[in-house]
């Protein structure tokens, strides 16, 4: 007679994968450190054209550019942003710059990145203070649409705060210090998105780029405009929207 023995054998559950470290470079199109000036680090070529801002040796990471919230601004390469749909854009900024009371328009409200014709449905978008407190506005919609929010969180305490604008086309969100702040994801249900490059109040084939994508302003219909007071640092532009977790580890430490 042959016995066989069944052996059971216990198996500790393994510990959890650790979560690979964020690819940040993925999708990277633009990256300004503003140590000294205003070239691309990303490795593309973007090199940006610094229209009177100051390099400053005290900024969040490294140096950093003070502007004067009259005629400072940066100017990106047009194809930095052309045909952006779903992007991230990113930035470090320390001010005390804050309206008395939030402007009609709020495109016209101090500008840390953006470009707008003056118009609806323009395939524009802003990162700006409205009072002093992390806003957006954005035109991507096929019908035409604008849609923007200011959020109730203070920015201009003359501290270093980190602020991100995650587009997924239609679906904005937008981040303060690496957290997503309250109220701030809109979805359009419109027509369908479209994505930044082409201007409705130019002749067909222009581009978001033909006017100016502008850092420390806003360009109005090719005008900088909207200036912003304070000092920015290490701007990156993706060509993606990056995950919470992502831009998280932005805040976290330097990368």
């Amino acid at each position: 007679m042959v016995l066989w023995v069944a052996c059971v054998l216990s198996v500790a559950p393994s510990a959890p994968a650790a979560e690979a470290p964020p690819d940040l470079k993925r999708g990277l199109v633009a990256h300004y450190t503003f140590d000294k000036d205003a070239s691309d680090s990303s490795g593309n070529g973007h090199n940006a054209t610094n229209k009177g801002a100051s390099p400053v040796a005290e900024g969040k990471l490294g140096g950093a550019f003070a502007f004067d919230g009259t005629s400072d601004h940066v100017v990106v390469p047009p194809a930095v942003t052309r045909g952006l749909a779903w992007f991230t854009v990113a930035l470090w900024l320390k001010t005390t710059q804050s309206a008395a009371s939030p402007r009609s328009r709020i495109w016209s409200n101090p500008t840390l990145i953006g470009f707008s014709t003056g118009g609806y449905g323009s395939n524009d978008f802003g990162l700006m203070l409205e009072g002093g407190n992390p806003a957006y506005f954005h035109g991507l919609f096929a019908d035409g649409a604008d849609v923007s929010w200011h959020s109730s969180v203070v920015a201009a305490d003359d501290k270093w705060h980190h602020v991100a604008l995650v587009s997924q086309g239609p679906r904005m969100m937008l981040y303060l210090d690496g957290e997503l702040l309250r109220g701030e994801v809109l979805l359009h249900t419109g027509s369908g998105a479209t994505s930044l490059g082409v201007q409705a109040q130019t002749p067909a084939g222009g581009s978001l780029g033909a006017a100016g994508i502008l850092i420390g302003a806003c360009s109005e219909a090719g005008n900088p405009a909207y200036f912003f007071r304070g000092l920015i640092d290490d701007v990156r532009i993706w060509r993606r929207a990056l995950a919470a977790h992502e831009v998280a580890s932005l805040c976290a430490k330097p990368h």
